[in-house]
C-alpha cells in the first residue's frame, strides 16, 4: 500500500513539474522568438519592409474599466452589441500613427536600444490598462513585436507580446519621436 502511494505521489510530482516547465517556457519562447525576428531586422538595418503602428490615448483619461489592447485598438463592445469586424476605425485611441521603414531607419539607435532591452518578468501579475499599444510588423511576416502600456494595478509594468514584464523607459522612448508634441509633454 505504501509503495503504491509513493508511486502515485512521484508520478503526480513529475506531471506537475512537466506542466510548470511547459507553462513557463511558453511565454518565454514567444518573447524570445519575437525578439529574435525583430533583432535580425534591426541588426541588418533592413527596415524597408518594416512599419511601426502606434495607438495612443492620454494616460490621464478615465475609463469605466481597464482597457485591453483590443479595446484600445478596436473599441469596446457592449454585451448586446451585434458582432462586428475588427476594424481600428472603432478604437478608443486618440492617435493612430503609422511609421514606415525609411523613417524608422532614421532612429536605428533607438531600435537597437529596444533590441538590447532586457525583459524582466514581474513578481506579481496585474491587469493591463492599455493607453499605448504599438507593434512592429512586416508585410511578409506580419506582427513581429508588440508592446502595451501599462499595468492597471501599479503602472510599473508593461506587456511585451502579451507577457507582463517590468517597465523600462526604452519602451516608451522608442516611440517619442513619432508622437505628436502634445502627447509627449508631461511623460518624459
Amino acid at each position: 500500500m505504501y509503495m503504491q502511494k509513493s508511486v502515485i505521489i512521484i508520478f503526480m510530482m513529475l506531471l506537475l513539474a512537466t506542466a510548470v516547465s511547459i507553462g513557463c517556457g511558453g511565454n518565454g519562447m514567444s518573447l524570445k522568438d519575437a525578439k529574435d525576428s525583430f533583432s535580425e531586422l534591426v541588426a541588418d538595418a533592413n527596415l524597408n519592409d518594416m512599419n511601426l503602428t502606434i495607438y495612443y490615448m492620454r494616460p490621464g483619461i478615465d475609463t469605466h474599466a481597464p482597457l485591453s489592447a483590443d479595446n484600445l485598438v478596436y473599441g469596446i463592445l457592449a454585451i448586446n452589441d451585434p458582432p462586428r469586424k475588427k476594424d481600428d476605425a472603432n478604437g478608443v485611441y486618440e492617435y493612430k500613427i503609422v511609421v514606415e521603414g525609411n523613417r524608422l531607419a532614421e532612429h536605428l539607435d533607438l531600435l537597437r536600444q529596444l533590441n538590447d532591452a532586457i525583459l524582466v518578468p514581474v513578481d506579481h501579475a496585474s491587469r493591463l490598462n492599455a493607453r499605448i499599444y504599438y507593434m512592429f510588423a512586416t508585410k511578409k511576416a506580419g506582427k513581429l513585436f508588440d508592446v502595451a502600456m501599462w499595468s492597471h494595478n501599479n503602472g510599473q509594468s508593461i506587456f511585451v507580446n502579451g507577457a507582463e514584464v517590468k517597465e523600462d523607459a526604452v519602451f516608451y522612448n522608442v516611440i517619442i519621436p513619432f508622437l505628436p508634441e502634445g502627447a509627449v509633454k508631461g511623460h518624459v
